[in-house]
């Protein structure tokens, strides 16, 4: 389990007793319920806090004041305003010992904020980025997770609904349970952790993704494509760097502007969450020795489970008609069924990509069984029907294929 946690200003939060299923914890934050690995989603504004005055984190604990102190000074210097975020709240955590439980295993997600907070504000930035670099910060984090709790206790303004759709999302890709809390005031210093909402979405919709050959894959319901595809693209997932430059305007206060704004593209939730789901499946796939093999093959078709759930028995049928009859060749040989001309194939290509869907992407005039090694993959003998394989699935895969 991993907990999250979307966070404001803590220098203004006071000392309260939480209850939780793991006991009673004195401390100034709900972050001290936490068992295992806790990952904080802090805006970038969070270091240009003013100081509090009263019974509060800022006035009793040292830590704090020195924080503020050196995170500013940083800033001034020119100094990276992501790291100084990331430094920012890993010092105020240091302030966990005035509670009566420490955490350990901390990670920091900091996000920069919309509008203008304090006087100061992050150019071109828009909620689609901000969507789109909490879902990259967050896969690469939560990648074998399955289950997610979210404490919105401390949330602000627009973080916690932006936090909250995109672990959706990335809980429904990633199979995992997702839960959120929150602490429910019992007196004015005493409060209750509560389950305030759970969430256990079976499928992932890929409607709304940038249409690249993983995805139309995907869409298709073709594994042996996707293998292919995986086989060939082994690059690991990348968190677009995004940099911002401190301008002083007088007038207006602090600009933050982004260094390259063509990271923008990147972020747009379409494109990030197709890298996300490509890397997701080409992950799975690329663990499996010899995808090809029809044990392998029945075990990535609950890839395919995850998206559309018809899928998976679709695929397992084609493959058992395939199999069953125990012996080599292309499939319409195993079959005992006439081969498709190729010319009417191209010619009515829309019902051959409906047929290509329907039978899991196994279409007999392309799909070659080997009995004795067990593996099922494509094997062209004709450059005509390489191209109507090409045709179906929008992209070149002929020169993927081993030619027979």
């Amino acid at each position: 389990m991993v907990y999250i946690a979307t966070w404001g200003d803590p220098l203004g939060w006071s000392m309260a007793e939480y209850n939780s299923d793991n006991g009673k914890i004195k401390c100034w934050t709900t972050l001290s319920i936490s068992e295992g690995r806790s990952i904080i989603i802090v805006f970038y504004s969070a270091i240009f806090a003013k100081p509090r005055e009263g019974n509060v984190l800022y006035s009793f604990c040292d830590e704090a004041k020195k924080a503020l102190i050196k995170a500013n000074e940083r800033v001034n210097k020119g100094d990276d305003i992501r790291d100084v975020v990331r430094d920012y709240i890993y010092d105020l955590l240091k302030c966990l010992d005035k509670c009566n439980k420490s955490v350990s295993d901390v990670e920091i997600i900091p996000i920069p904020n919309l509008g203008k907070v304090s006087g100061v504000s992050f150019n071109k930035i828009t909620s689609e980025a901000m969507r789109g670099l909490l879902y990259a910060e967050l896969y690469k984090r939560l990648k074998g997770e399955n289950e997610i709790v979210l404490d919105i206790t401390h949330g602000i303004n627009y973080l916690t609904a932006i936090t909250l759709n995109v672990l959706q999302q990335l809980s429904a890709l990633l199979g995992a349970k997702l839960r959120v809390i929150n602490a429910v005031p019992i007196s004015q210093t005493e409060f209750e952790i509560e389950t305030v909402a759970k969430f256990n979405k079976d499928s992932f919709n890929l409607q709304d993704l940038e249409n690249t050959d993983v995805i139309n894959s995907i869409k298709l319901n073709a594994p042996l494509p996707l293998i292919y595809l995986c086989r060939r693209n082994r690059k690991n997932f990348e968190i677009p760097e995004i940099k911002f430059i401190k301008e002083d305007i007088k007038s207006q206060g602090i600009l933050f502007s982004l260094k390259d704004k063509r990271v923008l593209g990147e972020l747009k939730e379409s494109v990030i969450l197709s890298r996300i789901v490509e890397d997701y499946i080409c992950d799975k796939i690329n663990t499996y020795d010899d995808p090809f093999k029809v044990e392998s093959l029945h075990e990535i078709t609950e890839l395919f489970e995850r998206f559309y759930s018809i899928s998976k028995p679709l695929i397992i049928n084609e493959l058992n008609n395939i199999t069953n009859k125990k012996k080599s060749g292309m499939v319409y040989e195993i079959l005992e069924q006439p081969k498709e001309d190729c010319n009417s194939m191209m010619k009515s290509i829309d019902q051959t990509r409906r047929n290509f869907i329907a039978h899991g992407g196994l279409l007999k005039e392309f799909t070659y069984y080997d009995h004795k090694m067990n593996r099922i993959y494509y094997k062209i003998d004709d450059e005509c029907y390489g191209n109507v394989l090409n045709k179906i699935l929008g992209f070149d895969i002929y020169g993927l294929i081993e030619r027979g």
